[in-house]
């Protein structure tokens, strides 16, 4: 029965009745709100209407980044800063002749897509209470079940609050709402690099989580034989042969290195990147073959500056090249400066430990609850402990003085 009013209820005939319940009417209904690319479900007033506009663009200028990282920081435990300069120094490989560094990565926030949703109760907008929250389904094409994506809720004052429970599938995104305003899909864009460095080149290979390289990938770099592939190239920039004066052709491949567990024996694995990548190829002896070209191009004027050129080009690496280790140095003797610093606080602690830890002992000797012992009775007991206190204290700094500890 609807609307019952007490006296309805004091009619009841309880005697035909094994049990009964009454129920006060909240005014909420399971609905479904259809907004095009947001869906909405669960208990709402009945009359509630639904509202969703893609504000996109009005968050496309905010900076995802800050906050986010600080959140990301907590997750991860970041290395020292000197072992990572020496671990990115550039080792030799002895297999193939060319050199390569670790891998390095950097992380990117984009704006994928932000939607401003309220619920309207008459003029007043609804907002649901804990427990009872509103699944929200959003949908875009953009959205792939294998992507680094995050949701964050943009409150009215401007706060943020990142829903962590959400599920993803291929075109959509579900979660559960218990309050509605702007909430923001970010996608998190993680940029790799890998370098591999070499006597005439320096080599950077840009990717990122599309290319589906694993982790421990390194760059291998050698020249290949100009022979087979010069006329190929003079073709290409439709000139000939012998007017190629610079030439370098450098076979660049992505392997792994993986160990047979049978044999134990390690060997390096070819793997293609499953989308582009970017190139980047510095070379560092262009203007030597120039100075050592025959075949009359250059006049001897030219080549003098050349020489000139490539003697300061040189003369500036090694430059670059110290100060590179100067700073290594000082960061070396800074940390060591802070290593001496932490040392002297903690000796300073472990003295003031041995002197006072005897007094630990005192207190609890005389601690315990036996009425046997003489001093609780005794006329001088208090003034005893105390003068047995100042005296190991005394002894105990003595021997710290004599023995030279501070």
């Amino acid at each position: 029965k609807d609307n019952i009013t007490l006296s309805d209820i004091l009619r009841f005939n309880l005697s035909d009745l094994s049990s009964f319940a009454l129920v006060k009417d909240s005014g909420l209904r399971r609905k479904t709100q259809d907004l095009g690319k947001i869906i909405l479900n669960g208990m709402m007033p009945k009359e509630a209407t639904a509202e969703a506009q893609d504000v996109t663009e009005a968050y496309a200028d905010i900076d995802f980044s800050t906050r986010l990282e600080s959140d990301e920081k907590k997750e991860k435990n970041t290395p020292d800063s000197t072992d990572s300069k020496d671990s990115s120094r550039i080792e030799n490989s002895q297999e193939r002749g060319d050199l390569k560094t670790r891998n390095e990565n950097k992380t990117d926030f984009s704006l994928l897509a932000a939607y401003d949703i309220s619920i309207l109760n008459g003029n007043e907008e609804y907002q649901p209470e804990e427990g009872n929250a509103i699944t929200v389904e959003i949908q875009n094409d953009s959205i792939h079940s294998g992507m680094n994506l995050q949701l964050w809720h943009i409150k009215d004052d401007g706060t943020r609050e990142q829903v962590k429970d959400f599920s993803l599938e291929d075109g959509k995104i579900s979660f559960d709402a218990t309050g509605f305003s702007v909430y923001a899909l970010v996608y998190r864009i993680e940029t790799y690099y890998v370098d591999a460095k070499g006597d005439t080149y320096h080599i950077t290979v840009e990717y990122g989580d599309d290319a589906d390289l694993p982790e421990d990938v390194e760059l291998s770099v050698s020249e290949a034989d100009t022979g087979s592939y010069l006329n190929d190239a003079a073709k290409a920039l439709e000139t000939q042969a012998d007017y190629l004066l610079y030439r370098k052709f450098l076979d660049i491949s992505f392997v792994q290195k993986i160990t047979d567990e049978e044999t134990g024996e390690e060997r390096s694995e070819m793997i293609e990147p499953q989308a582009p990548v970017s190139v980047s190829v510095q070379l560092m002896d262009v203007t030597e073959s120039c100075m050592h070209e025959d075949e009359g191009i250059f006049p001897d004027g030219q080549r003098l500056y050349m020489t000139n050129l490539d003697q300061r080009i040189v003369r500036i690496q090694e430059e670059v090249d110290g100060l590179y280790e100067d700073i290594i140095h000082v960061q070396e003797a800074y940390n060591g400066y802070l290593d001496m610093k932490m040392n002297d606080t903690m000796k300073y602690l472990t003295v003031l430990t041995t002197i006072f830890f005897p007094l630990t002992i005192i207190v609890g000797w005389y601690g315990m609850n036996f009425d046997s012992i003489l001093e609780f009775h005794w006329k001088y007991g208090y003034v005893y402990v105390i003068a047995l206190s100042l005296a190991v204290v005394a002894v105990f700094t003595w021997i710290a003085k004599k023995k030279k500890w501070w």
